[in-house]
């Protein structure tokens, strides 16, 4: 009985020594943010256009407009009536998640 006791301890050990090896490392992958066919490229850290023709804004990634509608800013995934063959967007120097904040800004400059 004896010699099955030494091979059991071995067999449980390498059970539990697999079950708590740290899991594998999965190499990361940088998501690639896609520039609209109507607009600039993107440079890194980027994330907003301001387009004058729609007196708004569009978020790249999220692929949003952001407007302002019955003195709300909203986002939408469409602007009805809105041709993007006349849109001169121009990339935003900004990081934050309200680009509105600018709007002043902007509007003054490219309006």
């Amino acid at each position: 009985m004896k010699h099955l006791l030494k091979p059991l301890r071995i067999a449980s050990l390498a059970a539990f020594a697999l079950t708590a090896a740290p899991p594998a490392v999965h190499a990361q992958t940088k998501a690639t943010v896609t520039a609209p066919s109507w607009g600039p490229a993107l440079p890194a850290g980027k994330r907003y256009y301001y387009i004058p023709e729609v007196d708004g804004f569009y978020d790249v990634p999220a692929r949003e407009y952001v407007v302002k509608r019955s003195g709300r800013w909203i986002r939408a995934t469409s602007l009805q009536g809105a041709n993007t063959t006349t849109f001169h967007p121009v990339v935003m120097d900004y990081l934050g998640s309200e680009p509105w904040s600018l709007y002043t800004a902007y509007q003054a400059k490219y309006d």
